[in-house]
C-alpha cells in the first residue's frame, strides 16, 4: 500500500455507464467560489443572530458574493434601542469570521438588492452615531489589506460595522417618520400598462 506522496502505477479508470454529476452551486459568480461559502455564511449567521439577547427579530441574513464574502447584511426587526448594533456584533464575531463589514437594514429594505442596501445606507445612516470600526479583530489570513510589508498575512485588522435601521418598534411615533415617500398610486400603477404589446 503506498503511503501519502509514493508514486503509484495506475492501469485503467473506471466510470460508472450513467453517472449522475451535482453541481455544487448553480448562478454562482463565475470569478469566486464564494456561492457555496455566501450560502453557509448566511446559515450560520442568521442562526448564531436568533440566539442572542433571546433571540433577535432577525427577518434576513444575505452575504453577496460581488463583496468577497466579506459582507454581511443583515434585516432586522429592533424591539428596543441598540439592538440592531448587537447583530451586527453578534454578525462580525459568530461563525464565519470571513466578513469584515456587516449593515442592518429594516424590514422594508431588500438586503440581496445593491440598489436597496446602498438607498438605506445613504438615507438612515447617522455617521456620527451609527458607524464603528473595531480594531485588532481577527481577519481571515487570506485578506491582502492588512498584510505587513513582507506580505505576510496578518491575523488581526479591523473590521466595521453601520447601523442604517430606523428608531426600534417600541418607538412608533419616531419609526413612523421614517416612512418610505412614494409617489400616489404606487402600489397599483405598473409600467407594463404602459407599454405596447409585444
Amino acid at each position: 500500500m503506498p503511503g501519502a506522496g509514493d508514486p503509484f502505477a495506475v492501469s485503467r479508470i473506471l466510470a460508472a455507464p450513467d453517472p449522475i454529476l451535482f453541481a455544487a452551486h448553480v448562478g454562482a459568480h463565475p470569478a469566486d467560489w464564494g456561492g457555496i461559502a455566501s450560502l453557509a455564511i448566511e446559515t450560520l449567521t442568521a442562526a448564531h443572530l436568533r440566539d442572542v439577547e433571546g433571540g433577535l427579530n432577525v427577518l434576513d441574513v444575505r452575504c453577496p458574493v460581488e463583496a468577497a464574502n466579506q459582507l454581511v447584511a443583515v434585516r432586522i426587526l429592533p424591539r428596543v434601542e441598540g439592538q440592531a448594533k448587537t447583530a451586527l456584533l453578534a454578525a462580525l464575531s459568530g461563525p464565519s469570521t470571513i466578513a469584515r463589514w456587516a449593515v442592518a437594514v429594516d424590514a422594508d429594505v431588500d438586503p440581496s438588492d445593491p440598489r436597496e442596501l446602498f438607498w438605506s445606507i445613504a438615507s438612515r445612516t447617522h455617521a456620527q452615531s451609527d458607524v464603528a470600526v473595531i480594531s485588532g479583530a481577527s481577519v481571515p489570513t487570506e485578506c491582502l489589506v492588512y498584510a505587513d510589508d513582507r506580505g505576510w498575512p496578518a491575523v488581526a485588522g479591523a473590521k466595521w460595522f453601520v447601523d442604517s435601521t430606523i428608531p426600534e418598534v417600541s418607538d412608533p411615533e419616531e419609526r413612523s417618520t421614517f416612512e418610505r415617500a412614494r409617489p400616489r398610486n404606487w402600489a397599483t400603477v405598473h409600467l407594463r400598462d404602459f407599454l405596447a404589446p409585444e
